[in-house]
């Protein structure tokens, strides 16, 4: 069975309770990613994404440059281990009503794991079962 380790993102971009949005909405432009992983003592302790920044400052008219992080964050952060199955973890994506999962191993954060890498995943079972399938059906 395929992990959650197989096709998470290591390379997590990160910030802390205590940036501004403003800053956070620069970073997430300049690396054109939708999520923050918000780490308080190198322990993550939320999430802050796109949309969060729209309905809880933009619509409201906040000041995005006096509004903190630690303020808006989704907490508290959704997590699961790297050997975690793709069932398990789409368990927990639907139970939390959530697209991104935490990757942490112990206390570390290790990756995120998406909606979209879990349907790269399912997208390459899916090819390995029709090419099991196919060799299987063949005529000999």
């Amino acid at each position: 069975m395929p992990k959650v380790s197989e096709f998470m993102t290591q390379n997590v971009v990160t910030t802390s309770p205590e940036a501004s949005i403003y800053e956070t909405s620069c970073v997430m432009t300049e690396k054109n990613i939708g999520s923050l992983v918000v780490l308080e003592n190198k322990v993550p302790v939320g999430i802050i994404t796109e949309r969060d920044v729209i309905r809880r400052v933009i619509s409201k008219k906040d000041d995005p440059t006096k509004t903190l992080v630690r303020s808006i964050m989704s907490k508290p952060i959704v997590a699961c281990a790297p050997e975690c199955s793709l069932e398990e973890a789409a368990s927990l994506m639907r139970q939390h009503k959530i697209k991104r999962l935490a990757v942490l191993k112990g206390a570390e954060l290790v990756g995120m794991f998406t909606s979209y890498d879990l349907m790269i995943a399912i997208g390459r079972e899916f090819d390995m079962l029709q090419a099991t399938l196919t060799e299987l059906t063949k005529e000999k």
